[in-house]
Formats: C-alpha cells, structure tokens, sequence
C-alpha cells in the first residue's frame, strides 16, 4: 500500500508569525485589512470556513488506483504542541464544522482536556525506544487495509527483522516418522530428527501454546526499531539474492523477484498513512528502516508473464478417465479450476447455493467461510454447459452444503487452512505425474484458463473473467499468446518468388477492385 498523505500540512492555530519593523505602517495596515476580510468572510480560525481548506482525506494506492478514506481529518497545532483528529465524517463542510469546534474547544480548555474529550485513546510518548513489536501493534490499529493484506505486511517485516538481527527461525525436532527398516524390509515407527522453520508454522498461532514460532516472534519483536536502519536493509537485500542465487544467472533473478515482494509488503508497513497516526504515539527513529532503500529493477527480474507448457485439452481428457476413480473432490476441484478460473481459497469454501443452474454460471462471493479472495474478486462466472451438468449430478448425492465436500470443518479464522485439503494433494500428485511440475499447480490451471478464454475472446474477457482488478495483472503475469505471430516474410528467405501483382477485378461503373 504505497499511501500518500494528501494536505498533510499541519494545520496551525498559533503559525502566523508576528511581523517586525520592515515594511512600514503601510504593510501593517494591509495586514489589518486583509484579517478583517477573512473575518468578515467567516474565516477566522473559530469559523468553519477557515477549516473547510484545512480537513483532509488521507489517501492510499491498490491495484495502481488512488483512492481515498472515507473520512476527513485535520491537524491542529497549539502552544508547540501538534495533533491529528478524525472528524468522522466524509462531508467536508460537516467536517470543517467539527474541526472548528475542536479548535474552540483546545483554545479554551488547552490539550489535556482537548486530548480526553477528543482523544480518548491518547497516550504520552514513551521515552522507551520503540521495539518492533511496539510499531507493529500500533500500525495493525492505523492501517486501512484486509486483515490479510496486513498479515502479508507484517510477516515480511518480520522477516527481514529476523534476517538482520541474526535469529534463526530453523530449529531441530523429533518426530515419529514411518521409516524402512534395513533389517526387516518393512516399514516401522522411529523417532527422527528433522528441521523446521518456524516462520512458516501458522498452525501455531493457532495452538494455546505457540511452542517455538512463539519463541521466534518474541525474540523478533524484542529487537529495537533503530536497530533496523536503511543501510542494513539494503546490505540484507543483496544478501538474500546472492544466497538465493547460488552463483545461478537464473536463480539470481527469482531471488530478485522473491526480494522485491519482500521489500514492498514490509515497506507497506511504513506507509504516510500509517505514519501518522503511529507517529502521535511512538517516537519513531530517524531514519526510518525503508528510507530510500530501493527495489531492484524490472529489468533484473525474472520473466513474469505465464508460459502455457501444458495441452489444456489432453489434460482435461485424461482428468475425465482418471481422477472420478482415485478421488472424486480432486477432479470437482480441477474442473472448478481450469474450467472456471477459480483460486484455491474459492474452491475449498464454495457453496452449492452459489451455483445457479439454471443460468449457468457460478457466484463468487464473500461469505462467512471465506469465498472471494477480495471484494474485487466477486463476481459472477459463467460456465460451460457440461461443466454445470456434471456439478448437477455432484449436487443430486450431495451430503453437506460445500461442492468441495471433506471431513474437516471450516476454520476461516485460521490462515492456510483448507477443508479439502486431502483432496489437494491428491489433485497435485496427480498433475505432478501429468508433467505439471509448478511449485503452485492449481494456480497453474488458473493461469491456463484465463489464457484460453484470451484466445478466445480477448484480454478484456479474460480479465474479466479471472476478476482482477485492474487489467493490468492480466497483461503482465497471465496472458500468454499462444499462437504464431510473425511477419510472414520468412518465405523470401526460402527463395520463394513474390507473389502476383494483385488481380484486378472490373465491377460495374468502370471502378476496380482489388480481390
């Protein structure tokens, strides 16, 4: 969330300065006039109308689109004292009403008054350095965005956090693993030691006791917010690729990819429009981790846009003979994905009272197990006609109310969680040994089905239909054109001749036209 703060100057009560002996009398008496017309207009600093030019919407980028909160703010200055106050309201003349009467109110009663009337939630700055975890509580309360979007936020600060502090997330455990036996030639229980990363384990939020990525994050929000400076981000990005790289050109340019996704979600921490509301009750070091530390270029990044290495058509044949017989909810979930472009979330918490029959077409909606990835995301699908006839058989032996039916119960609370997700592996296994080798093969099918429909009907209908938000994403990372395009002078280079003058056709009233 790249946000700008749009009229983020402070507005001050106390900001004309007082002016000296040059200029003369008649300047002073200009000052006069011009104060008693901004009086006379209503524009003294106790007037709305004074105000109106002040409030301000805090604004923020999605999807490469501006947008704006939809309440205004305002920032008063006082006796060397300054504060932001939400006037909670997205009329502007309302809200210049309310930040005169704050204004009123603070010249009268002075700030610890103000500030409990108007700020309930105000609390003095610390003289404490701010830890991670201190800013990263406060930016949870100010951001604007999902909560996803925010876990996405914070797990890449953090990530970077535990880099450059040098705490380890892999740790060692025992497990009970079915292992070969050398002796026997059977398989047989046996403790084993294995590794794990904890930054991944996000069952353990889940769990009372959070075990080791408790640990981890404890250790991670310890650190103090001065610690990680722009210098020491930049030198962890560099780090990261030449790790990740492996001395490989191409594994090279995936780490820089993987980095700059990285970099720009822990940087959405730090955005204007979280800065200032965190900035009333911290006090922030300077400079701030991400000041000036850049992403790497464009140029430097791997290919993003989708190959197709796959016939749609022979895959689709084979899924029909193979995957009704070795498990049923996989080969629902591969139709729902390459047929109608739906993502992983959407499958598993799809309904049947989604699916209209009639009309053909499929609802993705936000519902109260999940649904749409976004409110972007919603949006009807329409279906092919055997696609809903096999979906009708499914729903006729239907024993609960979600296509995609498992014995595991909804969790929507909980993060990379799925119902079906016995039924996925299944699928994956499956694609793996059809040669779809991607690390996200479901999202594989996706791809395919919005590069079909863009054969088809073109870039707009596939954007459409795969539901982005901005027709962009799908120019960039889905649409893959797979037929030749060419000049077609290739032939001269065959040493074909030049083909025939253009034949001439007459057609009545003496005209010619070329045929």
């Amino acid at each position: 969330m790249g946000a700008i703060n749009q009229g983020n100057k402070g507005v001050s009560a106390d900001s004309q300065a007082k002016r000296g002996d040059k200029g003369g009398a008649s300047e002073d008496r200009k000052s006069v006039q011009e104060t008693s017309k901004l009086k006379s207009a209503g524009q003294a600093k106790g007037g709305a109308g004074y105000w109106k030019g002040r409030v301000y919407r805090n604004s923020y980028t999605k999807n490469g689109e501006t947008l704006l909160t939809r309440d205004y703010n305002v920032k008063i200055q006082h006796k060397g004292e300054r504060a932001t106050f939400q006037l909670g309201t997205g009329n502007q003349d309302a809200a210049a009403k309310e930040a005169a009467r704050i204004y009123d109110f603070l010249r009268k009663n002075d700030w610890p008054a103000t500030r409990e009337k108007f700020l309930p939630s105000y609390a003095p700055k610390s003289d404490k350095p701010v830890t991670v975890g201190d800013y990263i509580r406060e930016a949870e309360a100010a951001a604007d965005v999902s909560a996803n979007t925010l876990k996405g936020y914070t797990r890449a600060f953090r990530r970077i956090v535990s880099d450059v502090a040098g705490i380890n997330p892999i740790i060692k455990v025992k497990r009970r693993r079915r292992v070969l036996d050398e002796k026997t030639g059977k398989k047989i229980l046996k403790e084993v030691t294995e590794t794990k990363d904890v930054r991944h384990d996000y069952a353990a939020d889940w769990r009372e006791n959070g075990g080791d990525r408790e640990a981890w994050l404890a250790k991670v929000d310890a650190v103090k917010l001065e610690k990680i400076n722009p210098a020491k981000i930049q030198k962890w990005k560099q780090s990261f690729v030449k790790e990740r790289g492996e001395g490989s050109p191409l594994k090279e340019k995936t780490a820089r990819g993987t980095a700059n996704s990285i970099l720009r979600n822990g940087k959405a921490l730090f955005s204007k429009s979280i800065l200032n509301v965190t900035a009333e009750t911290l006090n922030l070091p300077e400079p701030l981790p991400f000041e000036g530390v850049s992403l790497f270029k464009k140029k430097q990044l791997k290919k993003l846009r989708y190959e197709s290495k796959i016939d749609a058509r022979k895959l689709v044949s084979a899924a029909v003979d193979e995957l009704p017989k070795l498990d049923e909810e996989a080969f629902k979930i591969f139709l729902l994905a390459i047929l109608a472009g739906l993502r992983k979330g959407e499958i598993d918490s799809l309904l049947w009272e989604n699916v209209d029959f009639e009309k053909e077409r499929i609802s993705v909606e936000v519902t109260d197990f999940g649904g749409a990835k976004s409110e972007d995301s919603e949006d009807w699908i329409h279906a092919d006609s055997e696609l809903i006839e096999i979906l009708r058989g499914y729903r006729a032996k239907a024993k609960g109310d979600f296509v995609i039916e498992s014995h595991r119960k909804p969790r929507p609370e909980r993060e990379y969680y799925y119902r079906a997700d016995k039924s996925f592996h299944a699928l994956y296994d499956w694609l793996k040994a059809k040669g779809v080798s991607d690390q996200k093969p479901l999202h594989t099918l996706r791809k395919e089905a919005g590069t079909l429909i863009y054969e088809r009907f073109g870039i707009y209908a596939a954007s459409r239909a795969l539901r982005h938000s901005d027709i962009r994403i799908t120019t960039q990372f889905y649409a893959d054109q797979k037929e030749r395009v060419s000049t077609g002078l290739g032939s001269l280079l065959a040493g074909e001749q030049e083909p025939e003058e253009e034949k001439i056709t007459p057609i009545e009233g003496g005209r010619e036209e070329a045929v």
